[in-house]
């Protein structure tokens, strides 16, 4: 819940404060929910399906991986929306 609550005020709070209209496309949203199922699908796996309802260090370290491969792709964040 936070998470989308915390996406949606920045977003607000910026077009908000824009000096003209804000131009937003479909990419950030899909590229974002993508992601962030992706992520919770892996922690569901995690918390109920291998170690019944408690995260081990190496499925820490498999999320925090996940997370740097986030940041990895938002560095080359361009270059994929124009191979798409």
């Amino acid at each position: 819940g936070s998470a989308v609550f915390n996406v949606l005020f920045v977003i607000g709070i910026c077009a908000f404060t824009a000096p003209q209209p804000l131009r937003l496309t479909w990419w950030p949203l899909f590229r974002d929910c993508i992601y962030y199922a992706f992520g919770l699908c892996i922690l569901s796996l995690f918390f109920i399906g291998i170690s019944s309802r408690k995260i081990e260090w190496f499925e820490s370290l498999i999320l925090f991986i996940l997370y740097i491969g986030y940041v990895i792709y938002m560095k080359y964040n361009e270059q994929i929306l124009d191979f798409i």
